[in-house]
Formats: structure tokens, sequence, C-alpha cells
């Protein structure tokens, strides 16, 4: 088990340095240096949104009686968990959280897993859409699979109304997440229709799940190179580097005073 996890490691720094090998440093110094303070803060804004409309989400997920307040604590911990970890296995801090909260470890997993599989359906689709387009037909597929199962394991998920709001949600979070990207892409002077970009975005994201590197360095920027191959490779990797910095950053940020404020009203 040990010895895989080293190789995954491995293969993610093969791929952060095949990405990095013969960038002209000067001309990403250039585009990165760029950014200006407002465009960070918009940034971070907009990723700000994404994340609390996620913990809201979250929430509404759980089949239990915990307040709002407890259940966005519990969010907001393993998302800062989940910045400080490879691969974001922070994240199965959930289960320990939920169990504290007196629900069933079955149970909690079972919350983990649903949480987890509303984002992989949105950023599946933004995957079929720019690599596999003619596949398309197996988001209806995977979203009615989904939704049985969640009627076997919350009884609340039998209204499919109820279903459609959670994965409503997902998709405006999402949305929110890939303008904070857009920030500094356009920013950058790079032009890109929407329907492109945010399926691109979702692609990167998804595949940044994969855990062979830090939050998904040198993943993302494969996806972006090898979609976006009409732009200058230093400018897409000034791009990348300053959104992931603001991510993991602001992230923390956020996630830490949520965490604050929930347990001040709890």
């Amino acid at each position: 088990m040990r010895k895989t996890k080293w190789l995954l490691y491995l293969i993610g720094l093969f791929l952060l340095a095949r990405v990095l090998s013969g960038i002209k440093w000067s001309e990403f110094y250039l585009v990165f240096s760029g950014f200006g303070l407002e465009t960070i803060v918009l940034s971070v804004f907009f990723l700000a949104i994404s994340i609390h409309i996620r913990s809201q989400r979250f929430y509404l997920c759980l089949d239990q009686k915990i307040s709002r307040s407890s259940a966005q604590s519990i969010f907001y911990l393993s998302q800062f968990f989940g910045q400080i970890t490879p691969g974001r296995i922070g994240e199965f801090s959930k289960v320990k959280l939920l169990t504290d909260q007196g629900v069933d470890t079955t149970q909690s997993i079972r919350i983990l897993i649903q949480d987890r599989f509303f984002d992989f359906l949105i950023l599946f689709t933004g995957f079929l859409g720019i690599f596999l387009g003619q596949a398309l037909w197996l988001i209806p597929v995977i979203t009615i699979f989904h939704w049985k199962v969640s009627c076997y394991w919350f009884s609340m998920m039998r209204q499919g109304l109820y279903y459609v709001s959670i994965l409503f949600l997902t998709l405006c979070s999402y949305l929110f997440f890939v303008l904070s990207f857009a920030t500094y892409f356009f920013s950058a002077g790079l032009q890109e229709a929407w329907l492109k970009l945010m399926a691109t975005v979702f692609s990167a994201t998804l595949v940044a799940w994969v855990p062979i590197s830090w939050q998904g360095l040198g993943t993302k920027e494969q996806v972006y190179l090898a979609v976006w191959d009409q732009h200058a490779v230093e400018t897409l990797l000034a791009v990348s580097l300053a959104h992931f910095l603001s991510t993991v950053l602001g992230s923390l940020f956020i996630c830490g005073i949520g965490v604050f404020f929930c347990r001040s009203r709890s």
C-alpha cells in the first residue's frame, strides 16, 4: 500500500515536471505578476460563494437531526483538512465528525459518498462534453440510477424535487468556481466561449480527484494544455497556478472563518 502511494506521488511529480519543462520563465513571471489585487479578491469572492453553496447542499444531504450550523461546521472543517492533504483525503474526516454528532458510521459513509457523487455528476458532464461528446447520454442514465440509490439510503430523496434541488445547488456552486477561474483567465487576456470554459474547468477539477498530487497540481494543467493548445503555455500555467494558490489559501481562510462563525452560533 505504501509503495503504491509513493508510486502515485512520483507520477504526479513527473506530470508536474513535464508541464514545467521548457517554458519561458520570464514570460510566465510577466503574466503571473500582472494579476492585480482586485483580480485576486474577486476570484476569492466567487470561491467563497461556491464553498458556501456547497455547505448548504451538504446540510440538505443529511437525513439526520443535525442543526444547520453544526452541519456547515462539519463541512467547513472537512474542507479545511481536504486542502492540506493529498487527493483531498482529509474530506474523509466528515465520517468522524458526523459520528461525533451521533450519526451511525454506515450512514456517515453514505452521506460522504452522496455528497461527493453530486459533485461527480456535474463534473463528469463537463468531462464528457469535452472528451467524449457522443457519450453525454450516460448522464441521465447515471443520474436516474443515483437517484434510486439515494431513495434507498435517504427517505427525503424519494421526493424527486428534493433531489433536483440538491443537484441544482451543486451546479450553481461549480459555476461560481468556474467564475473564480475565469477571473484570472480573462485578466490574462485569454478568450474562450463560456460553455467550453465551463466544461474544461469541470474536466480539470474531475481529473484532479486522482490522488497523485497535492490538489491536482500538475494534473489540471495537463487538461488545460490539451484543450487550449492555441494559447501560450506560459500564460495558461500562470493562470492555473494563480488560481491554484487562490483556491488553496482562499479555502483555508474561508473555511476557518466558516468554522468560527458556525460554532459561535451553535
